[in-house]
């Protein structure tokens, strides 16, 4: 093919515009509610639950002064039978945890029976919890923490958790109005007739 031909067929396309869809399904940092203070959150983790296992090595679990679950099959299991109040931690910013797997969890924490808290953990959370429970019997690999709340928390805790976080929202499944899909315009070209 020769250059003429090349420019030849440049100079047949023509400008468009193609409509493109905003899909607001599709954007799954959305989906995880926001933490008002990550920082408070993190530093309350840290010196109520986080500081405290390591002196809990030789303790069973039965015994320990909170009730923590961080196996995956477990907290799913949970969530889909259980009715109580829990605060979830999800290390959803690390990139050593696997985000393909924690897609379903913000979802699965809406239709639960349970009261939960979804609480989004800042980057760099998942070294530290499992740095903080290696002498521990629980195994952080997923990157969740759930603490159930029963009568081991006490309501301040609760209550400062509950004030920092956002409550989940799934306006499609909520039945209110939906807003209009936003149309944007993807400047492209095709070739001319």
């Amino acid at each position: 093919m020769s250059l003429k031909e090349v420019d030849k067929k440049l100079v047949k396309r023509r400008q468009v515009y193609r409509p493109v869809l905003d899909n607001p399904f599709t954007n799954e940092r959305a989906l995880w509610p926001r933490v008002k203070d990550p920082q408070f959150i993190w530093e309350l983790l840290n010196t109520t639950v986080l500081s405290k296992i390591k002196g809990l090595a030789s303790v069973p679990l039965n015994e320990w002064p909170w009730d923590l679950i961080t196996d995956y099959n477990e907290i799913v299991q949970l969530l889909e039978t259980g009715e109580e109040d829990v605060v979830l931690y999800v290390c959803n910013r690390d990139s050593d945890v696997s985000s393909v797997l924690l897609q379903q969890i913000p979802l699965l924490c809406y239709m639960s029976e349970c009261s939960v808290t979804l609480v989004q953990l800042p980057s760099g959370s998942h070294q530290a919890i499992q740095e903080a429970i290696t002498s521990s019997p629980l195994r952080c690999q997923d990157g969740l923490l759930l603490l159930r709340c029963n009568d081991k928390i006490s309501d301040n805790f609760r209550d400062q958790i509950a004030q920092q976080v956002d409550p989940l929202q799934f306006p499609w499944l909520e039945g209110v109005k939906h807003l209009p899909a936003t149309v944007r315009r993807l400047k492209t070209s095709q070739p001319s007739r």
